[in-house]
């Protein structure tokens, strides 16, 4: 009896894990939340594939082991946390808990960052003679235009970029086509940094676990493009700023870090233009279309082509138009064969102000196509 009891014992530790692995075993997905990348499918067996089948099958339930996705998270923790370690193509361990990107695919703005980035003197001009006729446009539809430039985050927090990115060379391609756009073309233009940079020993003004800037930040941009426009702006001192833990993670996310608590900072911002109900709340703020009414607005109307950093500066400069509306343009939507589509779109909307902003590493696209 005693000798039945163990088989039996010894047979359930056998063939458990085998069980468990198939109720385990995801019936859907094809992507690794930990990895950010796809799972291995079942091969096909043929005579062509006879050689490589075992290792397809193996790769296959490798990649759907029970749990796999926690003990990669897991792995990815203590090796960030305990030695400093982050194997990861998108995503540099800074210093301090930073984390900043490092996509070459996505305009490479650490590599920009250390070696430094410049325009060719006819990208310069491409790029000036584009943003002029889009200021011409809006100036033959009666409309103020506005060019917001804005900075990437390790040009503004670069006491917290990695050693391995020491900066080797000064050039910059935001200041070279900034004073370009100052010096040789009438375009009205604004970089957010100078209105980011007098708050910075104050406050945290970008996310450090994200590449974007929080809202305290979009606050301070919103101000500076207001005060461009010649409409009422406010400062810090005007409203009643409040820590608050951030919720934005797109970097520890990319590097699979989920299970990093979020060491970000972002600010409530309340007592700004009365009357508007929590303008912070517009989640709506992230979608690629956006039309927003206000109702203390003056009559002014806004036609803004933005990408992802505009979505905090949304909440605080909406409020001072009747109506806004956002949109995240297509790649290449200031080349010359899109201009009639921009055109139309002005037509269309009949706005009082045009904004068109661009972030650091996304201002090449500007120049092309």
């Amino acid at each position: 009896m005693k000798a039945k009891i163990l088989v039996s014992i010894f047979a359930v530790m056998i063939t458990a894990p085998a069980i468990l692995f198939f109720i385990l075993l995801p019936t859907s997905g094809t992507i690794s939340a930990a990895e950010k990348r796809e799972l291995a499918a079942f091969p096909q067996f043929s005579w062509e594939t006879l050689d490589t089948y075992p290792s397809g099958i193996e790769n296959y339930y490798n990649d759907r082991l029970p749990f796999r996705d926690r003990m990669v998270q897991a792995n990815t923790f203590v090796n960030y946390k305990l030695f400093g370690v982050l194997n990861s193509d998108t995503v540099a361990a800074g210093k301090d808990g930073w984390l900043f990107y490092k996509n070459k695919e996505d305009g490479s703005p650490l590599d920009a960052y250390a070696n430094g980035s410049s325009f060719a003197p006819e990208e310069l001009a491409r790029i000036g003679d584009r943003l002029q006729r889009m200021q011409d446009a809006a100036y033959a539809q009666g409309a103020d235009f506005l060019f917001v430039m804005t900075p990437n985050k390790e040009e503004v927090y670069s006491e917290y970029v990695p050693d391995a990115y020491e900066k080797v060379s000064g050039d910059r391609a935001f200041n070279q086509l900034y004073d370009y756009l100052k010096q040789n073309t009438g375009v009205r233009v604004v970089r957010a940094d100078e209105a980011l940079l007098p708050y910075k020993d104050d406050y945290t003004l970008y996310y450090k676990t994200d590449t974007h800037w929080n809202d305290l930040s979009g606050f301070l941009a919103a101000q500076q493009i207001l005060e461009a426009f010649g409409m009422p702006a406010s400062t810090p001192d005007d409203v009643e700023i409040t820590q608050k833990p951030a919720g934005m993670a797109d970097l520890s996310d990319m590097a699979g870090l989920q299970m990093l608590d979020l060491e970000s900072v972002d600010y409530e911002i309340s007592g700004y233009m009365p009357g508007v109900a929590e303008p912070r709340h517009l989640e709506q703020r992230y979608a690629p279309e956006l039309r927003i009414t206000s109702t203390i607005g003056n009559g002014e109307k806004l036609v803004a082509a933005r990408d992802s950093f505009m979505s905090a500066v949304i909440p605080w400069l909406s409020p001072a138009f009747s109506e806004a509306y956002y949109y995240l343009p297509a790649p290449g939507y200031a080349a010359d064969s899109n201009f009639t589509a921009y055109e139309e779109l002005l037509i269309r909307e009949q706005p009082t102000k045009v904004i068109v902003e661009s972030v650091e590493r996304y201002l090449p696209l500007l120049a092309a196509g």
